[in-house]
């Protein structure tokens, strides 16, 4: 989820299986349905038909860039859950200028990433959330 100035501009939920993932990205009240099963990827405007989408080049797993931060302080344990500090350069999480500080906090199975960035003077806000999810594998949408 991102937010920017306190409102909710975009949401998304889904699954990873393997290199496969399902994704549905929400944003001004409008949702889009993703299957990505590489080399391929498919797309689809609320229930309306699957289509074919050509990229130039594949996104770059989430995880792997989170994997490799500037810097990490040692993790403090509150409650049952453990919270660390990363620092990534701007660039690495889609942003620009400073680098930018995320919150990591375990807790149990679900792994939570937050920060918050000034863009274009505004106050922005990402949460991502992790959890175990049924291993199903994920098959390429029929048209």
């Amino acid at each position: 989820m991102i937010e920017v100035g306190g409102r909710t501009v975009v949401s998304a939920a889904g699954r990873s299986v393997g290199d496969a993932s399902k994704l549905t990205v929400t944003t001004t009240g409008r949702s889009v349905d993703y299957v990505e099963i590489p080399p391929n990827a498919w797309a689809r405007e609320a229930s309306g038909p699957w289509v074919l989408v050509a990229a130039d080049r594949a996104p770059v797993a989430p995880l792997e860039v989170l994997g490799k931060p500037l810097t990490l302080d040692a993790g403090v344990v509150t409650g049952g859950q453990t919270s660390f500090k990363a620092t990534y350069p701007a660039k690495a999480l889609g942003l620009e200028g400073d680098p930018v500080t995320v919150t990591i906090t375990v807790n149990g199975d679900t792994v939570t990433f937050r920060y918050e960035a000034t863009t274009a003077g505004r106050q922005t806000t990402s949460t991502t959330t992790i959890r175990p999810a049924s291993v199903d594998p994920i098959t390429a949408p029929t048209p």
